[in-house]
């Protein structure tokens, strides 16, 4: 069986002094997907770029210190694909894809939308973007895509769900 993690770490070269390293290693994941890198390539080690001799594949911001995503592999893939070809999503590094014969893992950051009106209308134009994507996929059988959704904490989920909930990507 196949084991697939998805971290979302805050910045890897925190995650790393805090173990991150060792974690890959003790959870024994065949691939792990990480969101949030907040680091350049020039910023990462080499055990950041390649973890315990994994395959790794990573789409860091233009922005330092902001989102980035990676996708770590004990197999080589027979396909990447690095960011969504969109330079308004791609210059944030929000998507990477590693295709394994007929199964597809895509490490995926999503915009968060709650900074300000414009960057809601971002949200609403990379959710229609993934949808349109994943309904002109054929070739595939199988799609993992790991990812960070926002989550609507208990205490407001009576009280302001209605305001909240035509938020794309909110889980109520």
């Amino acid at each position: 069986m196949l084991k697939i993690i998805s971290a979302n770490v805050n910045g890897i070269r925190s995650a790393y002094k805090k173990g991150f390293y060792e974690y890959i290693a003790a959870s024994g994941a065949d691939i792990v997907c990480v969101q949030e890198l907040k680091a350049q390539e020039a910023d990462l080690s080499d055990d950041m770029k390649n973890p315990h001799g994994m395959h790794g594949y990573w789409h860091c911001a233009e922005k330092r210190g902001y989102s980035g995503v990676a996708v770590y592999s004990k197999r080589k893939p027979d396909n990447v694909q690095i960011g969504m070809g969109i330079e308004e999503f791609d210059r944030e590094g929000r998507f990477v894809r590693c295709d394994f014969g007929k199964l597809s893992v895509i490490s995926l950051y999503l915009p968060s939308g709650s900074s300000a009106e414009e960057r809601q209308q971002v949200k609403y134009r990379f959710g229609c973007v993934l949808s349109h994507a994943r309904s002109h996929e054929k070739r595939r059988t199988r799609h993992h895509c790991l990812r960070r959704l926002e989550h609507c904490p208990p205490k407001y989920r009576l009280e302001k769900l209605e305001g909240q909930s035509e938020k794309f990507g909110l889980l109520a």
